[in-house]
């Protein structure tokens, strides 16, 4: 019997406006709004990371691998964290922590921040830290800096491994084996016309592709496996989850965009039809958006 497979080549994007330091949050867009919180806490509390970022001085692929390391540490955080919510038997259950991914943790400098004890960070310093919460932020007062920490911890099949290879993030269990991988290299991508005009209220902006890649192989003998077609359901939810949040297509046709498109020119003709003195104002936006941000 062949393994079951499969296959998703997927396209995100995000903006900068010359405003921000730091990826704009587009509202009902996942992937873009933990992207401008990751980057918000993470130059917050690194002052590496934040160099390498701001320093015109430092070479664009350097800033460009940040932006590839904080899309895979997204990808870990819906893809794999997933898998907390299937129920293995105790019998055929591992947990993996953050002790168990040295060699990750030194290649996705995202992770390594954000999974760090709370104990070892100065930023949480005065903050009362319950270990009953896996997700924390330091401050949840708007316009202040703040940082952000998040348990890594999964539950997995016994036997299981999750390691780097050839830029690939692969997590191999006895059951299946996963393969992702995100790519950056600085390229513009076309949107919808006026999206940003009408949507988040710039004039001016830049918007970036970002490519990612998830490979899922079924291996023949978790078709032996007790209760095994329910994890594969859950694998595949969860794939498909993570497609929903990171994908620009599905993003577009969630907010229906042509609807949005539309009403918004005829509302913009009718203003300046009966208030011609009425002029478009740039939006300037929140910097912090803690509440309420769809996982």
């Amino acid at each position: 019997m062949k393994r079951i497979r499969s296959f998703q080549s997927l396209i995100g994007f995000f903006i900068q406006n010359e405003k921000y330091s730091f990826p704009v949050r587009c509202e009902g867009y996942p992937y873009s709004e933990w992207l401008n919180i990751y980057f918000q806490a993470a130059l917050a509390e690194s002052a590496e990371l934040s160099r390498i970022w701001k320093d015109p001085l430092v070479p664009q692929t350097e800033k460009d691998q940040l932006v590839s390391e904080a899309t895979e540490y997204y990808f870990i955080t819906i893809l794999l964290m997933h898998f907390n919510s299937i129920i293995f038997e105790k019998i055929h259950a591992t947990t993996l922590q953050r002790d168990d991914i040295p060699e990750i943790l030194k290649t996705n400098r995202f992770l390594e921040l954000f999974s760090r004890p709370r104990e070892e960070r100065a930023m949480f310093s005065n903050v009362e830290i319950s270990k009953e919460l896996s997700t924390q932020f330091s401050s949840h007062e708007p316009n202040e800096d703040f940082a952000f920490f998040e348990e890594f911890r999964i539950n997995l099949p016994k036997r299981s491994r999750f390691f780097r290879k050839n830029n690939w993030l692969i997590l191999d269990t006895p059951l299946f084996k996963l393969q992702f991988h995100a790519s950056y290299d600085g390229h513009a991508i076309g949107l919808p016309i006026d999206f940003a005009r009408y949507y988040l209220g710039f004039k001016k902006n830049t918007a970036r592709r970002v490519n990612a890649v998830i490979k899922t192989r079924i291996k023949f003998r978790a078709l032996f496996y007790p209760r095994s077609w329910h994890y594969f359901n859950n694998l595949f939810n969860g794939i498909e989850f993570t497609e929903e949040c990171f994908s620009e297509f599905h993003f577009f046709k969630k907010i229906n965009w042509d609807q949005i498109y539309t009403q918004s020119r005829v509302i913009e003709n009718i203003l300046q039809t009966h208030f011609p003195d009425c002029k478009f104002k740039e939006s300037v936006g929140p910097k912090l958006y803690l509440h309420n941000t769809i996982l």
